[in-house]
């Protein structure tokens, strides 16, 4: 056992904030940037807001909730996608404040949860 403990104490002696190995990291299969000039992380949120809207928002849905979060913007841009048309009817009910601001940016109509219960 005391040969273990030795390994690992002489495993753990480097820094806690250390740069990792340039030797052990693998490559980036997300582009750092895509056509719209977003980062990877911000373009993968777009592209999980996008299939959300496409996949689960159908023409027929007419009363919509939004949540809050970091792919907020992207679901409301791509409902904004869809048309004037396909949005006329539809009525957006935000669950906060931030939801809320960006739902009238967006220019969509703007529900209260009181008046679809």
């Amino acid at each position: 056992m005391t040969g273990q403990f030795n390994t690992f104490s002489q495993a753990s002696t480097a820094p806690l904030h250390s740069k990792p190995d340039p030797k052990l990291q693998t490559k980036q299969t997300i582009p750092a940037t895509n056509p719209d000039g977003l980062d990877s992380i911000k373009a993968s949120k777009q592209l999980a807001a996008y299939a959300a809207v496409n996949q689960h928002i159908l023409p027929h849905h007419w009363v919509i909730g939004i949540g809050r979060g970091s792919t907020v913007p992207y679901v409301l841009k791509r409902n904004v996608q869809q048309g004037h048309k396909t949005n006329k009817s539809r009525w957006f009910i935000p669950t906060g404040f931030q939801s809320k601001e960006l739902t009238v940016k967006a220019g969509l109509n703007l529900g209260d949860v009181d008046q679809f219960s």
